[in-house]
């Protein structure tokens, strides 16, 4: 129950208006069911938020309210098949970024969850909609690996994380560049793929894979070539 630092800011499009709300600390974690029936990292106060996970039957349920703005989101998302591991928590790490100036790096390690979601929106004038598809969540872990002196603002390397849904199958992947190759040449730059056929309960690594995209902050072609470790 100790509250720790944090928060955040949800923007919810409906309609062609925005409804941006701002989660502000603290968070606090109740993992022993005095409030929610399942481990749950949560906020109190105007806007409230809750984002809890059901182990046994590997759910993540997210809740929004604003009382100011009307404004209730429910996320169930349920994963299936086996989950993308970047990385370790406790290593190897992957590269995520670089600092000004030195040879210092931002290592990572995560995972992402995918599967089908079911989602419920109430809004104000509207009734309570709903909607399902595809849902991802995202979980990552950060840690700077330093030099002797310390280092300034990070910059990010050219990054591509790339989810592609359909009902027979997920493919994930995610890709950086290397900016400096002679400089981090013995670094696990990122560059890891994931096939799941959930029906057939199989899935498949395929880090060995060429990729390229046409450009730009937010690309919308993509290329892709390379084959999985069983074929």
């Amino acid at each position: 129950m100790v509250p720790f630092l944090g928060g955040g800011e949800i923007r919810v499009c409906l309609d062609g208006a925005w409804y941006n709300i701002r989660l502000k600390a603290p968070l606090y974690y109740d993992g022993q069911g005095r409030m929610y029936p399942y481990p749950t990292v949560y906020t109190e106060g105007e806007n409230r938020a809750s984002i809890s996970y059901d182990e046994a039957h590997r759910r993540w349920l997210f809740r929004l309210e604003s009382q100011a703005k009307g404004v209730t989101l429910e996320v169930e998302g349920r994963a299936r098949s086996v989950p993308f591991w970047m990385g370790k928590f406790d290593g190897p790490y992957i590269v995520h970024g670089l600092y000004h100036s030195k040879e210092d790096l931002d290592i990572w390690g995560g995972f992402w969850e995918v599967g089908v979601s079911t989602v419920r929106l109430k809004a104000p004038n509207l009734e309570t909609l709903t909607f399902q598809g595809p849902f991802l969540f995202d979980r990552a872990i950060h840690r700077v690996c330093l030099s002797e002196t310390s280092a300034r603002a990070g910059l990010p390397l050219a990054f591509t994380a790339l989810y592609i849904f359909h009902p027979e199958f997920d493919l994930m992947l995610l890709h950086s560049d290397n900016p400096h190759p002679d400089a981090f040449s013995n670094f696990p730059f990122q560059h890891q793929g994931r096939l799941n056929f959930p029906s057939r309960d199989e899935d498949f690594v395929f880090d060995g894979f060429e990729y390229s995209d046409e450009g730009g902050l937010q690309p919308g072609l993509y290329r892709l070539s390379g084959s999985y470790a069983e074929g």
